[in-house]
């Protein structure tokens, strides 16, 4: 899941995304990956989306992978009798039983991937999960001794190496932040822990919750949008690296879903299992999106790379 619609991002800027991880890695992971990537493909930009609730002071394991399957994936020549040569027994056991769930838009677990590789959700309030709607399953832990240091070495190393860092944060669902004073008090320490990172790091911020507040139609459950919420989000975001002045306090509405790609893909590759070298039964790894937005030489069209 990702806030982040590449698609609208291809088609506003003119310049080709491929998004590696709509289904959330960790900064540690992204950070990693991306090295990874740099040493393959020339990057042009990071994009990193995150949910502030999710900056905490646990460190999870790393993604592996190696790096010659890295380079097959990106250039999409990995067939999916291969992808199965990376599970375990139990993800091949989960990917079977979630089969159903992987292979619709309408489910959070969704891996139906747009052209681009992010998961537009047409979920809203009718038939989102009640708890994940209102944010009962919200862990509100305030402890933050070193919950931003991945992200402060991760957007060090980008700007070292002379590329942008910019770093995207969506909303909160109002409902949940007004039913819930303690998530609220944890948003607000940690997008203000965020911003500062990126004023130490030389990177930019942009906050949609600085200008707008989303109506609950954008919303798939508390702390994610729906493909309508993902276009309307990312068409302020095209504005804002546009350089226009965004109004503040404004109302963003959201309506009904259109017809796109990830309702309809337009082939079999467009629905995978995370990454080929990630366990299925892992679905709610947190840190849902990192972009890397680049020039892909060996692809012609100079494309650009989005981890979501």
């Amino acid at each position: 899941m990702n806030d982040v619609d590449s698609d609208l991002l291809e088609n506003e800027e003119g310049q080709s995304f491929i998004n590696l991880g709509a289904n959330a890695l960790s900064v540690q992971s992204a950070h990693h990956l991306y090295d990874q990537f740099a040493g393959i493909f020339p990057v042009r930009e990071v994009v990193f989306a995150a949910d502030p609730l999710e900056m905490r002071d646990a460190i999870r394991a790393n993604v592996d992978v190696p790096t010659a399957v890295l380079r097959r994936y990106v250039l999409g020549k990995m067939t999916i009798a291969e992808e199965f040569t990376y599970r375990d027994i139990s993800g091949l056991d989960s990917y079977w039983r979630n089969w159903r769930k992987f292979h619709s838009a309408k489910d959070p677990n969704s891996l139906v991937f747009s052209k681009t590789g992010d998961v537009p959700l047409e979920i809203n309030q009718a038939n989102a999960d009640p708890e994940m709607w209102n944010g009962d399953t919200i862990d509100a832990d305030i402890a933050c001794t070193h919950c931003t240091d991945a992200l402060a070495a991760f957007c060090s190393d980008v700007r070292s190496q002379g590329r942008a860092f910019t770093l995207v944060l969506g909303p909160v669902r109002e409902g949940v932040l007004e039913r819930y004073p303690e998530v609220r008090d944890v948003d607000d320490d940690r997008r203000a822990r965020i911003q500062a990172v990126l004023d130490q790091c030389g990177g930019k911020m942009f906050d949609i919750t600085q200008y707008f507040v989303l109506s609950d139609a954008c919303f798939a459950n508390a702390v994610h949008l729906n493909a309508n919420g993902m276009q309307a989000l990312t068409a302020q975001f095209e504005r804002f690296r546009r350089g226009e002045t965004l109004a503040k306090g404004a109302s963003l509405p959201c309506g009904g879903f259109p017809v796109s790609a990830a309702a309809n893909p337009r082939e079999p590759e467009n629905v995978r299992s995370h990454l080929p070298f990630e366990r299925t039964s892992a679905v709610h790894l947190n840190y849902h999106w990192l972009q890397i937005l680049d020039g892909l030489g060996v692809l012609g069209a100079k494309p650009r790379l989005v981890y979501a």
